[in-house]
């Protein structure tokens, strides 16, 4: 038994707690008993030998009920076909294993709520996020960037300097697909300012071509590249303008992700959770002593962590997260002296 919490999709934690909402009328109170005498932060806190040893004793708990209830009931002899149906693997979908929940769940739950409780995370998309390690909004809020591309504010495609990582705020004069070779595939388009021109190319991307209507108002971030003298970009973050960007024209989010989750798919998810959930983080650091060290209370810090309004509200996320990283490391030492 490796006590790795894989075997339930999304952890055992979540699985409990979709359990205690929706079944609890079908558990015996010994059963509810083993599942409340978990730690508050779950059984993914426990270390293997205390969750093999609890996994023992319910399962012994289980075992002792399904005797009582088999008991109960008068045996009857298995027929032809119930005997099939038992031996045949159960073809219902993994997204019925975990039951919906409602507003009102979610409510309670608050940050604890499953991470498929968002609107922009259906399951499939849950089940990707949990091989990072990411099964609640606590646990989204807290998956921070590995690192901010500095795409800036747009500057005038005359100005674009080659090798530098720039913005340009243009308007699509075309946008086609393109074959590069036999096999490759790719989204070719011409945008341009009132300044000058230039080419940006999706390889692998042909889609793209498609969402870019002639005439439509973008902002594209990426390196500047050189072709025939001229700028150019090679498969650059872009979005359609307005004034909330979240892949181009600012300090851009980059996470350290698993394949299949991209980071466009990401960001729009965390600024879900970010308006929803971060003003709900408990903050373990006293008014009095955020303001005498200059400290941002939590919600803001984890905000501007993922997207900051500049270099030094960045900054000052790091400053007051590391404080209280370290906090508890500095306590530990001086109760040792």
């Amino acid at each position: 038994m490796r006590c790795g919490d894989r075997a339930v999709t999304a952890g055992l934690d979540i699985f409990l707690t979709n359990l205690k909402l929706h079944e609890a009328s079908q558990l015996s109170d010994d059963v509810l008993g083993r599942i409340q005498i978990l730690p508050g932060s779950g059984y993914r806190a426990l270390p293997p030998a205390r969750r093999r040893q609890w996994l023992e004793d319910t399962l012994a708990v289980l075992k002792g009920a399904h005797t009582g209830a088999a008991a109960s009931r008068p045996a009857r002899a298995p027929t032809q076909a119930a005997g099939a149906i038992a031996a045949r693997p159960s073809q219902r979908p993994l997204v019925e294993a975990t039951p919906r929940l409602t507003p009102d769940d979610v409510a309670r739950l608050g940050v604890d709520a499953p991470v498929h409780a968002l609107k922009r995370v259906p399951f499939a998309l849950a089940v990707k996020f949990d091989k990072l390690g990411v099964h609640t909004v606590r646990d989204l809020l807290l998956f921070f960037p590995r690192r901010h591309a500095d795409y800036g504010d747009p500057v005038p495609v005359s100005q674009l300097e080659f090798g530098r990582e720039q913005t340009v705020r243009a308007h699509v004069w075309s946008a086609k697909e393109r074959q590069f070779g036999y096999r490759l595939r790719a989204s070719e388009a011409t945008v341009g300012d009132a300044t000058g021109m230039m080419t940006c190319v999706w390889f692998n991307q042909p889609w793209i071509a498609k969402q870019l209507p002639t005439n439509a108002e973008i902002v594209v971030s990426g390196r500047v590249a050189e072709y025939q003298g001229r700028p150019k970009f090679d498969n650059p973050e872009w979005e359609i303008w307005s004034d909330d960007l979240l892949h181009t024209g600012r300090l851009v989010p980059v996470y350290p992700l698993t394949a299949g989750l991209p980071n466009r798919t990401v960001r729009p998810v965390m600024r879900e959770a970010l308006d929803g959930y971060a003003h709900a983080l408990p903050d373990p650091l006293p008014d009095e002593m955020r303001r005498r060290l200059g400290l941002i209370p939590i919600a803001q810090a984890v905000a501007q962590m993922h997207y900051p309004s500049d270099r030094p509200a960045l900054e000052a996320a790091r400053r007051r997260l590391a404080f209280e990283e370290l906090l508890p490391i500095q306590l530990t030492m001086l109760l040792r002296r």
